[in-house]
């Protein structure tokens, strides 16, 4: 009697870990999902010894995916503990002999859905499933030890098959027109379950669960996507870190780009599409594609090219301790630092006045200020904007001496020929080109 009960046990363990197939390689079926014990190792026989990477932090490798499991992975950064609340920490317990129930406890059967979300570099990432934006990185799973398996992406199910080998769980979906292996580290204990997404960049936490998934709220009833969070003025940056273009998003989706380098426009619409922005260009072929960029808010990474993204225009030109601002865009006019070259005095009759000369660009020169008395101070004019009462972009020369005080600041009109400088809004100042 004791024989005929040990031989299904040893025939399932080795029936589990042959997995997906040899070398962790998939067998695709149509139709079906074959049913894969995810462990079935008898408590203090379970080949402890041959695990590696246990534990909460444990390093995670996640297969490569193809087209349809990048595209899943597009999101941004959010903050709502609904499910982690939900989450249940106690294995399942199967009907049988004491025996049975022993090995149960070392089980992962049942359902294990997404609580957190956290970087590679530790720090926390705020989730959030009632933004839609962040359902696209929800991983859930259901493993059934009676039936398919099924793994959750976003809001996509797959049916499933799952092999394990010591703390790494691979699930390998079913459908050859839309295959998706990841790979989930589990704890020593078998309470959580970790696992990579965009390539590493965020860490996934999952739980094992009482109640049906969370994100089968949002299955029957996917959420309306449109552009509107992209209106407003954004710049392109490239993977270098240097901005190339600003793009300005109209409320009625139509955009408009402005190369950095020439100020060349394109114009086209934009579209939300499979969980990110796509920009069509006036003969509405793809221009741009973004998707969110989960952990930083206002971002958006470009499907094209790796480490480009579109930052928000209010994140990325901030205002000096001043309250001035640097453009990635300078006006399409003749406003320039250039054009002021040559010698300025002051019209109060005291005597003061500045020489400005060529600087880096000819939006940021040099000048050399003398006063009453003749003492002279240098420092750098710009052209810098600032934001008036109304909330209107005004542009303006501010004038920074290298001892780290701020002299002037004055209009900035971009008449010709410019022989006259007036103070930046209230007009008092003035000053008269004498050469």
């Amino acid at each position: 009697m004791k024989m005929q009960w040990i031989m299904p046990v040893l025939l399932g363990t080795a029936f589990c870990l042959t997995g997906c197939g040899k070398g962790n390689e998939i067998t695709i079926q149509r139709d079906t999902a074959p049913v894969v014990p995810i462990e079935t190792a008898v408590s203090g026989t379970s080949g402890s010894s041959t695990e590696s990477g246990t534990g909460t932090n444990a390093t995670v490798k996640t297969a490569a995916r193809r087209t349809t499991a990048v595209k899943t992975e597009t999101s941004v950064s959010v903050t709502t503990q609904h499910t982690a609340d939900a989450a249940e920490n106690t294995a399942p317990q199967n009907n049988g002999s004491s025996s049975g129930k022993a090995a149960a406890t070392n089980m992962l059967y049942g359902k294990w859905e997404t609580v957190s979300f956290s970087k590679d570099s530790g720090g926390r990432v705020s989730y959030d499933l009632a933004d839609p934006a962040h359902r696209s990185y929800y991983v859930g799973l259901e493993l059934n030890e009676g039936g398919q398996s099924t793994l959750t992406v976003g809001t996509e199910e797959h049916s499933a098959s799952t092999s394990m080998q010591g703390s790494l769980l691979t699930v390998c979906t079913v459908d050859p027109n839309d295959p998706v292996d990841m790979v989930f580290s589990v704890s020593e204990d078998r309470t959580q379950m970790t696992a990579e997404l965009m390539n590493g960049r965020i860490i996934a936490t999952l739980k094992r669960i009482s109640h049906d998934f969370s994100i089968k709220d949002f299955l029957n009833a996917k959420p309306v996507q449109d552009a509107s969070v992209l209106i407003g003025e954004w710049v392109y940056v490239n993977p270098h870190s240097v901005p190339e273009s600003v793009i300005e998003v109209q409320a009625d989706g139509s955009f408009f780009e402005t190369l950095v380098e020439n100020n060349l426009i394109t114009a086209g619409t934009v579209k939300a599409e499979n969980g990110g922005y796509a920009f069509y260009d006036s003969e509405n072929h793809l221009y741009l594609r973004f998707t969110p960029d989960p952990l930083t808010p206002n971002t958006y990474l470009d499907d094209k090219s790796q480490g480009g993204r579109l930052v928000s225009i209010a994140e990325y030109e901030q205002p000096n301790d001043w309250g001035y601002y640097d453009p990635v865009i300078y006006p399409a006019t003749s406003i320039s630092v250039a054009g002021l070259n040559g010698i300025w005095k002051n019209a109060d009759g005291s005597g003061e006045s500045f020489e400005i000369y060529d600087g880096r660009s000819i939006y940021h020169g040099r000048f050399a200020l003398t006063d009453a008395d003749g003492k002279e101070e240098r420092g750098d004019v710009r052209l810098q904007y600032r934001y008036n009462q109304d909330g209107e972009k005004r542009f303006c020369f501010t004038f920074y001496g290298d001892n780290g005080k701020i002299y002037y600041t004055l209009d900035a009109s971009g008449s010709i020929p410019m022989n006259d400088l007036f103070g930046y809004q209230s007009g008092e100042l003035h000053f008269i080109r004498q050469e």
